[in-house]
């Protein structure tokens, strides 16, 4: 009522001009057009007023929006209905106040969005108000205006402007109305529903805050089986009529998601049969052997958490079905029966409890089932422990550890009941059990999506012509790496929420996103802190995305050199993850102010210690742009012939024919000599000097030279190889063959090859190749050494004698 008084006075108060016309050259004396204007405008105005009519008439259309005011009281009333059923909120399960605060958030978000649209509709009435009071007050300026200026407007044309201005204005006021009535009955609803989830919060805090305090009669007390009456029973008739009503208000809003969810099923469970026999990952031969069961568990794994605020006929359909399909898929990876009876057990007793939950179960009666399952637990999970004890040979094993464990929590949880802590002791059996099945459906998750991001792969990109081996195992690890960072997180949510700590996964987010630490006037949260890691990580992920697709895609196009592969997408890599890098920062809430602070500090410390790191990158900035190395390329550095096998911002790896790798810095490689055979072709020289003796026939060894270069397959023939006489030695004349090869790698393999060529062909052709002479002057000897120089030997009774041959 009070925005239509605001309405009503605003019709009749002249607003500020919105559009105020431009000024003369006159100090605040408007310029108005002149006669010959009055007319055309008075007809445009009238013609605008005409729209403006039929846009109000759309506006106090109201139909659509009372049809839906009365179904959001429709709602209301039934849950009012069901709430008044139930009795006091305060004796009511979790799972039943968590279902009816639920509805009551989803009855809520459909009240506030009929409300949003009855104000929109206001607003848009209010700015026409106030377009067309402009408009009025505008002309009777201007008639002012001209009649104050000797001019007489034509007769009848402002009149006519003004009766259309007052019948808009008319118009407005009576829409206004009935459409401030309908904002102020939508608020009357919606104010009583946040008022009744006011009051269910009040219950659950209140709820939670029981967990460690005894808040019910203990079982071995009279008080406690007074409680036995048949209002009891009838609480316990009235919970399980109401969970087994249909909710035909969910059907409606959300039946076409189920009538999706049975088609993925049909087609994911008819797609794994049809590949049930192909090849693929070891880890995922379950789930080829159960389709229908996979099917099952992913579609509901998928699509339960669309569903809002599902009824509770269909929460245990779910929860049936998940279960079922969960165990008959962890049944093909667990052979061991012992492990299969805990998880069938475990399964009945979750399965049980989340029905009994759901149903609204009174408390005495739940304690007492809660009694009996932990007096039935105990001695199983004892009896199973000792089994599979014996099964592996009498040892402990990790599983029999958690069975006494879990028999340890059960006993627990009976005493709990005995004394009368019943939320204590309903919290660890309920959430014990969810916890275990929560762990094995993760896990069984991840198992399923890591085999399922293979088998994709591999029949999505074998078909791919430049998809090498490399870059389709990169990508399979980085999805599986995803999906399993996906998940996890997903799984700790929902196990927060199964301990009490947080009633959904999505207010669980919150509060964890909402951790943070303040100091001064800088504050940081959990969420900025992983908005600033994904960032880097997807700056590094795109980094390789888009290397791979270069390397696929473009580089085999382009036939482009591998040293010019590596620079661009080298560059590219670091160009990326700057980008990821400053906006990682941003996330933080670092300014760029403080930036370049922080880069001035770190200019300080580069030039007082970081100068060879500095120089080193520099250099390989050279190295990247001017490329006086490749990749690839033979080099000759400080006397090491080598092949440069990569090349880095700070150094360069090199490998030498030994197959050792040196490491170069850059610098070095920028400010030395370094001698590269392949800079600009490949091609290399060989030459073989020959030396024969004196008195060989020239033109045959020359002739035998240039078969040697003819004969060898590596030569090339053009240049043509030839042989100088680089001339007369001590004790031969010397000859050099001069060749080229295509590849100055294997200089060495071609030299050996015509060296071991031209001896073969000297020998036959009787060309010598002499020893090295040298003549020898003894000034004095021995005359034992003169007697064998001279080959003579002598008695000690006679003069020397010859010595026979």
């Amino acid at each position: 009522m009070c925005l239509l008084g605001v309405l009503l006075a605003g019709a009749a108060a002249p607003p500020a001009f919105a559009a105020e016309p431009t000024r003369g050259p006159g100090p605040g004396v408007p310029a108005f057009p002149g006669l010959d204007q009055v007319v055309p405008a008075a007809t445009e105005a009238r013609a605008e007023a005409a729209k403006a009519k039929a846009e109000i008439l759309r506006l106090h259309d109201l139909r659509d929006l009372e049809r839906q005011l009365d179904e959001l009281k429709a709602r209301y009333d039934l849950l009012e209905k069901g709430l008044a059923e139930q009795g006091d909120p305060a004796g009511w399960s979790v799972d039943r106040l968590l279902d009816f605060q639920g509805r009551l958030e989803a009855f809520t978000r459909d009240a506030r969005r009929v409300l949003d649209q009855v104000s929109d509709r206001l607003a848009e009435l209010e700015a026409i108000r106030r377009a067309w009071s402009d408009r009025g007050r505008y002309f009777r300026d201007w008639e002012a205006h001209l009649r104050g200026s000797g001019l007489r407007p034509p007769p009848g044309v402002f009149p006519g402007v003004r009766r259309a201005v007052a019948g808009v204005l008319a118009d407005v006021r009576r829409a206004a109305v009935p459409l401030v009535d309908l904002q102020t009955r939508v608020s009357t609803v919606l104010e009583a529903a946040r008022a009744r989830a006011g009051q269910l919060d009040a219950v659950i805090t209140a709820l939670r805050r029981q967990t460690f305090r005894k808040n019910a009669p203990s079982l071995f007390g009279a008080k406690y089986w007074r409680q036995f009456t048949p209002e009891l029973r009838e609480r316990a008739l009235q919970g399980l009529v109401a969970a087994a009503r249909v909710d035909l208000h969910f059907l409606e809003r959300q039946g076409w998601m189920i009538g999706v969810q049975v088609l993925v099923l049909l087609a994911l469970g008819l797609f794994i049969r049809r590949h049930r026999d192909a090849a693929g990952a070891p880890e995922w031969g379950f789930v080829l052997d159960r389709p229908w069961s996979t099917a099952f568990f992913l579609t509901l794994a998928a699509f339960s958490i669309f569903y809002q605020n599902p009824p509770a006929f269909w929460r245990l359909a779910v929860w049936f079905a998940g279960v079922a399909s969960g165990i008959g898929l962890v049944f093909g990876l667990v052979r061991n029966p012992y492990k299969r009876a805990g998880l069938v057990f475990l399964a009945g007793v979750l399965l049980f409890s989340v029905a009994l939950q759901i149903v609204s179960l009174p408390l005495p009666l739940y304690r007492l089932y809660l009694v009996a399952v932990s007096l039935a637990g105990v001695p199983f999970f004892l009896v199973l422990a000792r089994n599979n004890d014996r099964f592996h040979g009498g040892g402990p094993t990790g599983y029999a550890r958690l069975l006494r464990a879990g028999a340890l929590l059960l006993g627990s949880a009976l005493a709990a009941q005995c004394a009368g802590w019943s939320v204590l002791g309903a919290r660890l059996v309920e959430a014990t059990a969810k916890s275990v099945f929560l762990c094995v459906f993760t896990a069984m998750l991840i198992r399923i999506g890591r085999g399922g991001i293979g088998f994709l792969t591999g029949r999505i990109l074998a078909a791919r012509p430049g998809v090498t081996h490399r870059i389709r195992q990169g990508l399979e690890a980085r999805l599986r790496q995803a999906f399993t960072a996906v998940v996890s997180v997903v799984a700790f949510l929902y196990f927060l929420q199964v301990w009490g700590l947080y009633e959904s996964p999505a207010k669980a987010w919150a509060a964890v996103m909402g951790l943070g630490v303040s100091y001064g006037g800088f504050s940081l949260d959990l969420r900025a802190v992983l908005a600033a890691v994904l960032a880097l990580y997807l700056a590094f992920l795109g980094s390789w995305g888009a290397q791979a697709f270069l390397e696929a895609e473009v580089f085999p196009r382009r036939r482009l050199d591998r040293g010019v592969r590596d620079s661009i997408r080298r560059l590219l890599h670091y160009a990326l993850v700057i980008v990821g890098f400053v906006m990682a920062l941003g996330f933080l809430g670092v300014e760029m102010q403080h930036f370049v602070v922080l880069a001035g500090a770190l200019g300080i410390g580069i030039g007082f210690g970081l100068q060879n790191v500095v120089n080193n990158f520099v250099s390989g900035l050279i190295l990247l742009f001017e490329r006086p190395i490749k990749v690839g390329d033979t080099i000759v550095q400080n006397g090491e012939w080598a092949v440069v096998r990569r090349i880095g911002m700070r150094s360069t790896v090199v490998e030498t024919y030994d197959q050792s790798e040196i490491i170069i810095p850059n610098s070095q490689l920028v400010s030395e000599t370094v001698v590269n055979w392949t800079l600009s072709t490949s091609r290399a020289r060989v030459t073989l000097p020959v030396g024969v003796a004196y008195g060989s026939d020239t033109d045959e060894v020359m002739r035998i030279l240039l078969e040697a270069a003819a004969q060898h397959p590596a030569v090339l023939p053009e240049p043509k190889p030839y042989v100088v006489f680089r001339g007369f030695g001590e004790s031969s004349l010397d000859f050099e063959l001069r060749c080229w090869i295509g590849d100055a790698n294997r200089r060495v393999e071609t030299r050996s090859d015509l060296g071991l060529f031209v001896d073969r062909r000297f020998r036959e052709e009787g060309v010598v190749v002499p020893f090295p002479q040298r003549d020898l002057h003894l000034v004095s000897v021995a005359p034992e050494a003169g007697w064998s120089l001279r080959g003579e030997r002598n008695d000690e009774t006679g003069p020397p004698v010859p010595v026979k041959p």
